[in-house]
């Protein structure tokens, strides 16, 4: 019986602790989408455009821009470590993102639209570069 209530008792905590880890990430990025908070899978993640691709991509990479701008170099972003670790959150899912989309759409995410922009992705990936982070 108590070797019962023990691992009740643990499973309890553990699953508390998680929750209010999760609830204060919520409270951080309330407005935030999901694909800045978490680690997205290809297997989920599922875009019906090269419009949402691009969005999606340029969400993602102008978050990166901002964390990496908030720090006067490099060398302060990677002393940091829970800023580091979210960018490399964010750096993960614009792989996946352009991974799918690249997938998916093929050339047509190469082609300018009225709401695809390869070429501000491009400046975007390029101020970062200059900025010593690499997407």
């Amino acid at each position: 019986m108590r070797k019962i209530l023990k691992c009740l008792f643990l499973f309890f905590l553990s699953f508390h602790s998680c929750e209010k880890k999760k609830t204060n990430l919520s409270i951080k990025n309330d407005s935030a989408s999901k694909h800045l908070i978490e680690v997205i899978s290809s297997d989920f993640y599922n875009p019906k455009t090269p419009c949402v691709c691009n969005d999606d991509g340029t969400e993602i990479l102008n978050e990166i821009l901002i964390q990496r701008k908030a720090y006067k170099n490099i060398k302060a972003l990677q002393n940091d470590v829970e800023a580091n670790n979210y960018i490399e959150v964010l750096k993960k899912n614009w792989d996946t993102i352009r991974w799918k989309c690249l997938k998916t759409f093929g050339t047509a995410m190469f082609t300018p639209s009225n709401c695809n922009d390869p070429d501000n992705i491009q400046a975007i990936k390029d101020e970062l570069m200059k900025l010593g982070i690499q997407t």
